[in-house]
Order: structure tokens, then C-alpha cells, then sequence
């Protein structure tokens, strides 16, 4: 839905959008639920081919532009617009870049590259372990460390035994096993391979396993050292 709004204190009306999405209860299970014991006051109707009522969520974005394109691209652009910017958001309030300041600029340079790095990090094995979707630092470091870890050595080899403390301890230890065994194997038969041939082919499964869609190779040259 389109129209022109003018608020108090603008000097002139505005193009305003308003979107609408609907949600899907795997979506939004806790809305669907609430909304569900709202059926029998009667503010939903009951679907044609479902006995009892189909409670709707819909969740709403609001737009205010000058640009003159129909509403289906300024919803692509916005939502792309919006996808670039959660990142820095990320980055500053979780990962730790608007925690410091200083006057030397040396100092404020190696913290934040050191911060985008771990990040980086992080990033790469969460999309390993839980493909298909972007978890924020905020959720995922408390599920994902919230443990403790001991290292032994017998026979000439090194094990280290994690144990999770998380209430999905259960649910992550096998998608923890599963990457672990792919990563194993992938290092016994990659054992001759250069460094960035190894990267190489874990970046290709990051990709394959977020990205369905067919897309140009990882570059070989641009793996870290």
C-alpha cells in the first residue's frame, strides 16, 4: 500500500509505503500461539477448508522515500539496504567496535581489524555448524560457549572433550560431531594440500550449504595464508 503523508514539522508530503509480510508459524511460533487462544473472542474468522480459526501474523514495515519506483523493487532495495547495515550494527554493539577510543589511530586500527577478524571467524564456523541462515553473536556465544573443555594425550594423540552446558547441549552435540568428523576427513585427505586449497574447499561447502542458488567459485588466491 502507497500514499503521501505529511507529518507535523515536515516542510512538504512524503511517499509512504506500507509492507506487509505474513508469517509462518515455524516463523513466529510464540505470536501464532497467543493469537491462537484470541480465537474464541470471534476477532478471527475460521478458514473455508479448517474447522477451527486460522489466526494471521503479519508483520509490518513502513517506508518513507522520494524514490519513484513501484513498491515491489523499493521493498528489494530496502531490504538489501538493510541487510549491509545489520553487520556494522553487529560489530559495534556486539563484537565490541564502539568500545574503544583513543587518540592514536595505530592502536584503534589493530583493535577493530582484530574485531572484524574473530568475528570472521565466528561467522564462517557458525554457518558451518547451522547453515541457511545468519544467528547473531548475542544468541549464538552464549549457546556455542557456554561450556568447558579438557584436553588429554595418550598414545601420541590429543583429544579434547567439550561439554556444553547449554539447555541445547543435546540438539548441538550432534551437529558439533558432525561438522568435527567432516573437518577430520577433510584434513586426512587434504593432507597434501596447500593452505589455501583447504580453504578453498571449506569456503565451497559454506557456500553450497547458505547459498543454494549456483554461483561463481571461491577464488584460490584470496584464502589466508
Amino acid at each position: 500500500m502507497a500514499g503521501q503523508l505529511r507529518l507535523h514539522g515536515w516542510s512538504r508530503s512524503r511517499r509512504v509505503i506500507v509492507l506487509r509480510r505474513r508469517l509462518e508459524e515455524k516463523t513466529h511460533p510464540r505470536a501464532r500461539r497467543r493469537l491462537e487462544k484470541a480465537c474464541e473472542t470471534g476477532l478471527f474468522l475460521k478458514t473455508p477448508d479448517a474447522a477451527a480459526c486460522e489466526p494471521l501474523v503479519y508483520e509490518h514495515q513502513v517506508l518513507v522515500t522520494d524514490l519513484p519506483y513501484e513498491i515491489l523493487t523499493l521493498a528489494t532495495l530496502y531490504r538489501e539496504r538493510g541487510d549491509a547495515e545489520n553487520p556494522f550494527d553487529e560489530l559495534k554493539k556486539q563484537w565490541g567496535w564502539a568500545g574503544f577510543t583513543t587518540q592514536a589511530l595505530a592502536p584503534c586500527q589493530h583493535a577493530a581489524r582484530l574485531g572484524a577478524l574473530i568475528y570472521n571467524w565466528w561467522t564462517l564456523y557458525h554457518r558451518l555448524l547451522r547453515p541457511g541462515q545468519h544467528h547473531e553473536a548475542v544468541s549464538t556465544r552464549p549457546r556455542m560457549l557456554a561450556g568447558a573443555a579438557r584436553q588429554t594425550a595418550h598414545a601420541g594423540q590429543r583429544r579434547l572433550e567439550v561439554r556444553l552446558s547449554h539447555a541445547e547441549a543435546p540438539r548441538l552435540q550432534q551437529i558439533i560431531l558432525v561438522l568435527a568428523k567432516w573437518l577430520q576427513e577433510l584434513m586426512q585427505a587434504a593432507e597434501q594440500w596447500k593452505s589455501a586449497q583447504r580453504w578453498h574447499k571449506i569456503t565451497a561447502r559454506i557456500l553450497r550449504e547458505n547459498f543454494p542458488a549456483p554461483g561463481p567459485e571461491p577464488p584460490l588466491n584470496a584464502a589466508p595464508a
